[in-house]
């Protein structure tokens, strides 16, 4: 059986982490292949699946009695062996993202993979998360869900907490990014509260006349007095907490965030992402295949279609070019 195995830096937030996840092991569950995420150790306790293992792996685990730190150290210390392997040009099998190409289209989306030159190794290892695949996951969304439960006691927490919005009113995400998108690209994706309070007064007055209530997500402190004017809830949980109960959720609104697509794309919802689109960072491949809405008008008609049983699913342009990217050389 052939072998994947992801050898990255470990570095990325949790949506980031389960989006790479999902497109790498949708092409293992086409290709009939066991996937090896070593590097997965920060966030592979969450997940039921995933935890307690020595390669940390969905479809072929290695449950070990080893304590955490234990588990964790062999496990980067492996991965570092390996990089430094391929970076000597050692390591046979290494996938390498073709140059000029912003990222790369996995099977069933692409077939033209793995690469000629590689495509009798048994054993193929990925350095770098710029791979995606959305036709895979929407196919193996089942079983990548399976794979990415949560703790029991996580998934009651965020059922309790759902129950405990009660009823009366539409309830909608807010995503408050802080403390990483003050810096990142420059601070673009970074908004004040103004901005945010703007955004949910125009999805109130679009989905009304029913009430609309607003759960208040955020990786910095965020206070309900901030949001004063609207009916708000604080959710205040940790990254896996606020993860789940975002994903009980049928609406969601906040900058360009994998966090909140993981979460919709989990749950059935839609997320609207206001504020400049991924695509002038050449990172709309990230979204690809994820339940992502561009403006407020068809995040409102997918909500329609959520409501009514429907599942929101954004065309997906085949076409090579779309989905092999080239980067603007004139940057």
């Amino acid at each position: 059986m052939r072998e994947l195995w992801i050898v990255d830096r470990h570095k990325g937030q949790l949506g980031n982490r389960l989006m790479f996840f999902a497109a790498a092991y949708a092409w293992c569950l086409e290709e009939g292949a066991t996937l090896h995420w070593p590097t997965l150790f920060k966030y592979a306790e969450l997940f039921p699946a995933l935890a307690g293992q020595r390669l940390i792996s969905p479809n072929a685990p290695t449950p070990v009695a080893w304590p955490y730190e234990r588990r964790a150290a062999r496990q980067q210390r492996l991965a570092t062996g390996l990089r430094l392997l391929a970076r000597l040009r050692l390591l046979p099998g290494v996938v390498r993202k073709p140059s000029g190409h912003i990222a790369i289209a996995l099977p069933p989306t692409q077939e033209d993979f793995p690469p000629p030159a590689l495509r009798r190794r048994k054993r193929l290892f990925m350095l770098a998360w710029r791979f995606f695949n959305p036709a895979g996951i929407r196919k193996y969304r089942e079983a990548i869900l399976a794979a990415t439960r949560a703790q029991p006691e996580v998934e009651r927490d965020a059922d309790g907490f759902a129950a405990g919005l009660g009823t009366g009113r539409l309830w909608v995400g807010v995503h408050v990014r802080g403390t990483d998108y003050a810096q990142y690209l420059g601070g673009k994706h970074y908004h004040p509260v103004e901005r945010y309070r703007a955004e949910m007064r125009r999805v109130a007055e679009r989905l009304g006349p029913r009430r609309v209530g607003f759960v208040l997500f955020s990786d910095a402190p965020c206070r309900a007095e901030f949001f004063s004017g609207f009916d708000v809830v604080v959710s205040g949980g940790s990254a896996i907490e606020d993860l789940c109960r975002m994903s009980r959720l049928k609406f969601v609104l906040g900058p360009m965030s994998t966090f909140s697509a993981w979460a919709m794309f989990r749950g059935g919802g839609v997320a609207w992402q206001f504020g400049p689109p991924a695509s002038e960072d050449g990172l709309d491949w990230v979204y690809s295949g994820y339940p992502v809405a561009r403006d407020l008008e068809e995040a409102a008609a997918a909500l329609g279609r959520i409501e009514g049983g429907e599942r929101f699913e954004p065309a997906i342009d085949f076409a090579p070019s779309a989905l092999r990217p080239l980067k603007d050389r004139r940057a």
